[in-house]
């Protein structure tokens, strides 16, 4: 690859070419066409009488509980509205994946590197504590 030469303002090393550098920059300009798509994404998950809306990063932005959620009390509430957020968050995982795939077709480099990190992002552990608070 090249370097800039801060002192003589030239490139120093192997110089791309013109080829090399249009790939690059169309790979770039397609990144960042398809981050700002994700950016627009918005995925909704329900359970049990609650629906959440996630957007494109995962974040809750709509909540809504039905009365007839609530009947089992606080601790069945709570479940449902993270069961909800969870199934929402799947849907967007799911979204994300498909238009990773579209944009920089399916299993190459970076629509791997999409999915490894959407798995280490949105991984479930336990939703829960214990019954002892842990």
């Amino acid at each position: 690859m090249s370097a800039f030469d801060a002192f003589g303002g030239g490139l120093t090393g192997d110089i791309p070419a013109q080829g090399d550098l249009d790939r690059a920059v169309a790979k770039a300009r397609a990144a960042f066409a398809w981050r700002a798509e994700v950016d627009r994404l918005s995925a909704e998950g329900r359970f049990e009488g609650v629906t959440a809306t996630v957007s494109g990063n995962g974040a809750l932005t709509g909540l809504t509980v039905a009365t007839s959620a609530c009947a089992e009390g606080g601790d069945a509430v709570t479940q449902r509205i993270l069961s909800a957020i969870a199934a929402a968050q799947e849907e967007l995982v799911r979204l994300i994946a498909r238009t990773s795939a579209e944009a920089f077709g399916e299993d190459s480099e970076q629509d791997r590197l999409v999915r490894s990190s959407l798995e280490t992002r949105f991984a479930r552990g336990e939703v829960l504590p214990d019954d002892d608070g842990r």
